[in-house]
């Protein structure tokens, strides 16, 4: 699927590749119902139901609750079972997760999308342990900082070779990968999560942090688009580069306050941890 080649890329060719995007098999159902439901609402019964109807997903949800990360006492052996040990906000999680990874099936098994996986799940990490630092909502912050890129894997999706060839000869700074993609594709990233999410209803604080990630006059807001941009900045900087000749070198300058001294404050294994959990689920994944 592709949509024109550089030359004369204006209005047309954002709506037409915005059109190519909307053609993608959307994220599992499952994954999307249950982020509309608020999970105080959810009901444990009602919600193992409906992860047991999508039989790869649970499969997928099944070992990531068994993961050597959680160290349960007693393996999980059904989806209500993995409830029960976990909690519901876990698993509901794990939902989207496993969900994310297949997302972009025509790119699956690709590097390029494996690397737009490990970045988000990174990203999601991080952004749930700041929100329980700075009173946000962690379940919220983990969907946000997950789906921020998902916009890369849709277009993964749509034009695998050529986006893949496209991030793996991009620089780390996102403002020139922005411009790269409107120049080669006619729409970025950015534009292309928005619509996705904003497609499938989901909540629009995700619309926003997708839309809004890399805007450096959100970054310094107490809120799940700066904490995203954060996120975002320091799974770059642990080393889950989604840009074939991005650096790892530290954390990246463009962190802002409050978030720079959140950051500092963090004890020094917090990165290395972040690597491991992010290792350990994946590992989890491929068995």
């Amino acid at each position: 699927m592709d949509v024109r080649g550089t030359e004369d890329l204006g209005v047309g060719a954002r709506e037409e590749a915005l059109a190519a995007l909307r053609r993608l098999p959307r994220l599992s159902a499952v994954a999307i119902q249950l982020q509309l439901v608020p999970h105080e609402d959810l009901e444990i019964d009602a919600a193992a139901e409906m992860i047991r109807a999508d039989a790869a997903l649970s499969a997928d949800v099944l070992r990531l609750a068994n993961s050597p990360l959680f160290g349960l006492g007693q393996p999980a052996n059904s989806i209500l079972h993995a409830v029960v040990l976990l909690g519901l906000n876990r698993i509901v999680a794990f939902v989207i997760t496993a969900a994310l990874r297949s997302f972009g099936n025509p790119a699956r098994g690709t590097e390029a999308l494996r690397r737009c996986w490990r970045h988000g799940l990174a990203c999601g990490l991080i952004c749930e342990d700041l929100a329980e630092i700075v009173g946000l909502d962690p379940d919220i912050a983990y969907t946000a900082g997950l789906l921020h890129d998902i916009g890369r894997s849709g277009m993964l999706g749509v034009w695998t070779k050529r986006y893949a060839g496209l991030l793996d000869e991009a620089t780390p700074e996102p403002l020139a990968l922005l411009a790269s993609e409107q120049q080669e594709l006619g729409v970025t990233h950015v534009d292309a999560g928005a619509c996705l999410l904003r497609d499938w209803r989901l909540p629009e604080v995700l619309v926003e942090v997708a839309q809004f990630h890399h805007d450096p006059t959100r970054a310094g807001v107490t809120d799940y688009i700066g904490m995203a941009h954060c996120g975002c900045a320091m799974a770059d900087a642990l080393g889950f580069v989604v840009s074939g000749k991005a650096g790892v070198e530290g954390l990246t300058p463009d962190i802002e306050s409050p978030w720079r001294g959140i950051l500092a404050g963090l004890p020094e294994e917090y990165g290395p941890g972040i690597v491991e959990r992010v290792n350990s689920l994946e590992g989890s994944l491929l068995r």
